[in-house]
């Protein structure tokens, strides 16, 4: 023990055993300092200790956090203290892993493959894992923004899926969860299908997208707008400027026209079961005939009322669907306005089935077989189909319900059909190479001509409809400012259905070349129009395909519930994706 402790111990055992009051009044500063001393010794002592504690747990999460979660970390540390670790930027943006690049990290800047995002131009690349991460976020804050029980989303990159995920339940009563493959409505989706075969028919010279829809079906009547005899094409149909109505909902001028006569028929209906109506035996026969009668009008009064979308008629073609609206006045003069319309399509496929002498329901089956599409069906309730999900609604009270029994054989070209989001994504991977692949390319032909899917894919001449062109909504090319957003052409459905909501985006590749495309129109019916080489329509264009694989981003987004728009999470994900460096981890 040295000198000064044993100095302190002899202080404390007379201040102990000796009852003296001056002794200890003398000595009372020299024991405040001493235990002031071990005190500040003991802090010391402690600093040190969670010192060496911080060192080891930022170590561990170091080692444990991945290179997004560092470079977030950095900033944080950064933005509450000087500290800043070497390898991060203040933008949080890790640097090079290269001890050599980090002595000159102002001049390398952005030129290693390490990096999880870099900034080229106005387009900020990033990595496959970075990508999938976003998206997730985007999915599941839109799921639970709008109580959806389930979202399944689907995504490929250049031919190749990338990423396929679902997010809640395929059936909530069981519990069972949503996943890829899921089988959905895919609602008016179903419209693109059947713009690809009334494409491939067009391509084969089978049908004229000019010609009137008397010219295939010629009982079909005759249509005028405000005294005016009008002629509805087969384009009409296509890009919904024909004027025929949409469902029928309380708000509709033809609705307004019907209701007071479905009012008018239950007065007569309550006036025929009264008792003075019905005196002696001939006269009860000749109301039960009549009461017959009424209930006939009546009901067929009812199914265009404003529950037409759940119908539970079934249809054994489209041509016999046709009597749910071909008397229906128009809308608008047709080839004017763009009035949204799935009877147009049902319309469009009778004409189908004049010119292929077999019901519609036949044709598309075969259309999904030629595409390999083998989780595509008819919406039909009988058949056993695997992984088919439930279907839901909210009530009144904002709850989640199951959604009544529908039968869709009225609208299969419309809006009837079911399939996965795997199965949407390969059918926009082949529209893709459909339309980047020109004669003279390597690897086999497209399903339709590069000049087939351009047209498809363009507004009409007139640009009634310049976000719409034959069965496709349209994305146009916007103007691209320095380091401004620049959102490319792109094409694809939205949908809305009984108990869903989808969206099918397909994202070619663009680049910096643009060009006019009024010369389609000009063509007519000639299928074999020049295109430019890597030319993409509606003022962008695209690069080579490379390696015989479609070059742009498809994404799918399908929900168990209807009225959601998933457009705005579609063109987010695309976006995100067209921007993936496969080279960065």
């Amino acid at each position: 023990m040295s000198s000064h402790s044993k100095r302190q111990h002899s202080l404390f055992e007379n201040c102990l055993t000796a009852n003296c009051e001056p002794y200890l009044s003398y000595n009372l500063p020299l024991i405040n300092n001493v235990i002031k001393e071990n005190a500040h010794s003991h802090s010391r002592d402690f600093e040190a200790f969670v010192r060496a504690c911080t060192v080891l747990v930022l170590g561990l999460i170091w080692l444990l956090l991945d290179d997004d979660s560092l470079g977030f970390l950095a900033v944080q540390i950064g933005q509450c203290s000087s500290f800043q670790p070497a390898e991060y930027d203040m933008g949080g943006s890790k640097q090079k892993g290269n001890p050599k690049l980090k002595e000159n990290t102002s001049k390398e800047k952005g030129k290693s493959s390490s990096h999880q995002s870099l900034v080229k131009g106005s387009h900020q690349l990033m990595s496959l894992s970075r990508a999938i991460q976003k998206s997730q976020i985007i999915c599941q804050r839109k799921k639970d923004e709008l109580g959806s029980p389930g979202l399944v989303v689907c995504v490929s990159v250049d031919g190749k899926q990338v990423y396929a995920e679902g997010f809640g339940y395929a059936d909530l009563e069981n519990e069972t969860p949503i996943h890829p493959g899921s089988v959905l409505r895919i609602a008016s989706i179903s419209k693109s299908f059947t713009a690809v075969i009334v494409a491939k028919l067009w391509e084969d010279g089978k049908i004229d997208l000019h010609k009137t829809v008397q010219s295939y079906i010629p009982e079909f009547p005759e249509k005028r707008f405000k005294d005016e005899k009008v002629d509805i094409t087969v384009s009409h149909l296509l890009n919904h400027t024909s004027g025929i109505r949409h469902y029928k909902q309380k708000k509709d001028p033809v609705y307004a026209f019907d209701k007071p006569i479905i009012k008018l028929v239950e007065t007569a209906k309550d006036a025929s079961l009264s008792p003075f109506y019905a005196v002696g035996p001939v006269a009860k026969k000749s109301q039960q005939i009549h009461n017959s009668e009424l209930k006939t009008l009546y009901g067929n009064l009812e199914i265009t009322s404003e529950k037409e979308v759940y119908m539970k008629e079934s249809f054994s073609t489209a041509a016999e669907a046709l009597r749910l609206f071909k008397n229906d006045p128009l809308l608008c003069k047709p080839g004017t306005r763009f009035v949204y319309t799935t009877h147009g399509y049902t319309l469009l496929s009778a004409i189908v089935e004049s010119i292929t002498h077999k019901p519609f329901a036949e044709t598309v089956t075969k259309t999904f077989h030629e595409m390999g599409l083998k989780e595509s069906y008819l919406d039909k309730n009988d058949p056993i189909i695997y992984n088919r999900a439930r279907f839901y609604m909210k009530d009144k009270m904002g709850r989640v319900v199951n959604v009544p029994y529908v039968d869709n054989s009225y609208k299969w070209a419309g809006g009837g059909l079911l399939s996965t989001v795997e199965d949407l994504v390969k059918f926009g991977n082949i529209l893709l190479y459909s339309a980047q692949h020109e004669d003279g390319d390597p690897g086999p032909p497209g399903y339709l001509k590069a000049s087939t899917v351009w047209k498809f894919w363009s507004p009409a001449a007139d640009q009634v409809t310049p976000r719409y062109g034959l069965g496709f909504e349209l994305t146009p090319d916007e103007p691209h400012y320095g380091f401004c957003g620049h959102h490319t052409f792109g094409a694809g459905h939205t949908g809305n259905a009984v108990g869903a909501s989808s969206m099918l985006f397909v994202l070619p590749r663009a680049s910096t070349e643009a060009i006019d495309t009024n010369h389609l129109h000009s063509k007519g019916n000639d299928c074999d129009a020049e295109l430019p080489s890597m030319k993409l329509k509606c003022g962008a264009s695209l690069q080579n395909k490379q390696n015989g694989l479609p070059q742009g981003v498809v994404v799918s987004v399908v929900v168990n519930v209807p009225g959601i728009n998933l457009r705005p999470i579609a063109n987010d994900i695309a976006r995100l994706f067209e921007n993936v460096d496969f080279s960065l981890r």
